[in-house]
Parts: structure tokens; C-alpha cells; sequence
């Protein structure tokens, strides 16, 4: 997609690597000490792959949401092991809603959440 169809002169990618950033003891933004961490292309990338979709609940999120306060299903950076780092090979894009309520659970244990929920919903 080109850079356009992102909301103009905003920068959702840009915000979102920055949220990262100020996350409780993160060390995580791209520079020169951690040349791995995560961009903001690497989340153009990432929410491209993800078609713009919440990759736990296959939900549609809107880059707008990023600019009000309060919406659940806003795009959130997550990271697949949160033991980790923000690096490219362990971040998803997820609502607010199921980065908080993944939280600190393994990757494994969120997916059998799911599951679940699925289950009751069939």
C-alpha cells in the first residue's frame, strides 16, 4: 500500500513505534545500541501482512482510531513473547482490547483462550 492510503501527513506507524517506546522499561526502539528493534516501516510491514486485520481476532482496525482515546479496538503493537524485546520477528498488531487481555500470557495459552471463546460463540 503507499504511504498515502495511511492517513496523509499523519503517522499512525510512527505513533505506534513511539508507544512502544515509552512502554514501562522499554529499550526497544530502533537506534544505534538496538539495531533490531522494531520501525516504523517495520509496522507498515507488519500491519500490510496482517491486512489491517487484529491478529488475534481477525477483526478490521482502522489507523484512525490511534488519534481518540478510549476505543478497544484502536491497532496495538503486541509482543508474541512478552519476555522479549519489540523486535520485527516477535511483534504482532492486535486491538487494545486483546493486547490487554493477552497481557503477559504465552502465546499458546492466548490461543487456547481463543478457542474457547470461539467454542461458545459456534
Amino acid at each position: 500500500m503507499q504511504t498515502s492510503l495511511y492517513l496523509g501527513r499523519r503517522q499512525p506507524f510512527q505513533k505506534m513505534a513511539t508507544q512502544c517506546k515509552k512502554h514501562r522499561g522499554s529499550l526497544r526502539l530502533h537506534n544505534e545500541a538496538n539495531p533490531n528493534a522494531i520501525t516504523a516501516e517495520d509496522l507498515r510491514d507488519q500491519w500490510d501482512r496482517q491486512g489491517g486485520r487484529c491478529y488475534y481476532f481477525q477483526t478490521p482496525m482502522r489507523l484512525e482510531d490511534l488519534y481518540q482515546r478510549g476505543l478497544p479496538l484502536t491497532p496495538s503493537v503486541e509482543r508474541l513473547d512478552s519476555t522479549r524485546g519489540y523486535t520485527p520477528d516477535n511483534i504482532v498488531i492486535a486491538t487494545r482490547l486483546a493486547n490487554l487481555g493477552k497481557n503477559t500470557s504465552t502465546e499458546a495459552a492466548m490461543q487456547q483462550a481463543l478457542a474457547k471463546i470461539r467454542q461458545h460463540w459456534a
